[in-house]
């Protein structure tokens, strides 16, 4: 048996990853080859990976029923922004977009956190956790030296 507040708290961590990885994925190829864009290809190839992982989680914890995020909304407003940075050419804007939406991936992954979770579960959001905070600092460190 599960607990169906953390099926839907794996929920929104997955749909924070997969969102992750799509703006990543849209930011890689606004630019040339070089580090930048391998740091963002990296950093997609991780998010799937914690896609996998919670997938994997969810699984184990009984999870197949139909329950649904609640992060639905929460980083539409990041992706406009993305999608308008990467229109303007504007590697700056790109960059910050990105950072933003890590920062409403990083505020799911503080929401979860506060929750009751299975030990688990708290381990692998808390190292995933850790991860994101470490690439938000990279993506900040090409804003400041491009």
């Amino acid at each position: 048996m599960h607990d169906e507040g953390s099926i839907r708290a794996l929920l929104d961590l997955i749909d924070a990853c997969e969102r992750s990885t799509d703006h990543l994925n849209m930011a890689e190829q606004a630019f040339p080859s070089g580090p930048l864009r391998d740091v963002l290809a990296d950093l997609a190839v991780e998010r799937r990976q914690f896609v996998w992982e919670l997938v994997n989680l969810k699984q184990l914890l009984r999870g197949d029923e139909e329950i649904f995020s609640g992060m639905v909304g929460r980083s539409r407003q990041g992706e406009a922004v993305l999608r308008a940075a990467l229109q303007d050419n504007d590697a700056v804007a790109v960059l910050r977009a990105l950072l933003g939406g890590e920062r409403d991936v990083l505020e799911t992954y503080r929401d979860v956190l506060r929750t009751a979770l299975p030990d688990e579960m708290r381990a692998i959001a808390q190292e995933q956790y850790k991860r994101i905070e470490l690439a938000q600092q990279e993506l900040r460190n090409h804003i400041l030296t491009p």
